[in-house]
């Protein structure tokens, strides 16, 4: 009696047994190449390597740096996850170690400066007006986006060399 008391009330939750579920309709195989397109991305924001040139500077990338690559990954993933493209800090860490170097060409000084911009804000941290670049010209974010689909080929390259 007691059994079919429990029945009865699966059977009224969602109109079947909780206790009798069909397995789940298996997935088409478009549908499970895109579940595991979308897992290695997720897993990618958090186990991709920052992207550097070979510079004795590369090491120095500060840790609060890092931490908003994988901040800027994930919310990349979550407004836009179709975008195959790094992010404004991925392109400050790739640019740091350079500046670090030799002084940047114009280009990329101002390149550099509107991605420090955009990333030092998001931070919180404060950014001197002299230095703040809040826009750049289609020719320059031209080189900007080219520089973000270039680092993230490399992630791409780095995450199957992995495997």
């Amino acid at each position: 009696m007691q059994q079919l008391l429990f029945e009865n009330i699966f059977d009224h939750i969602e109109g079947r047994s909780l206790m009798r579920a069909e397995p789940p309709e298996p997935m088409p195989p478009s549908e499970i190449a895109l579940a595991k397109k979308w897992a290695a991305k997720m897993a990618g924001i958090f186990t991709d390597p920052l992207v550097v040139p070979k510079s004795p500077w590369s090491e120095d990338i500060p840790e609060w740096l890092r931490g908003e690559v994988t901040i800027e990954r994930f919310i990349q993933m979550k407004t836009d996850p179709d975008v195959e493209m790094g992010t404004d800090a991925e392109a400050v860490v790739y640019l740091l170690p350079l500046s670090q170097e030799a002084p940047l060409t114009g280009d990329f000084y101002e390149i550099y400066m509107y991605a420090c911009t955009k990333v030092l804000r998001r931070a919180g941290r404060e950014v001197p007006p002299e230095c703040a670049v809040e826009r750049l010209d289609d020719y320059r974010m031209g080189l900007l986006n080219h520089l973000k689909h270039d680092i993230y080929r490399s992630r791409l390259k780095a995450r199957k060399g992995r495997k």
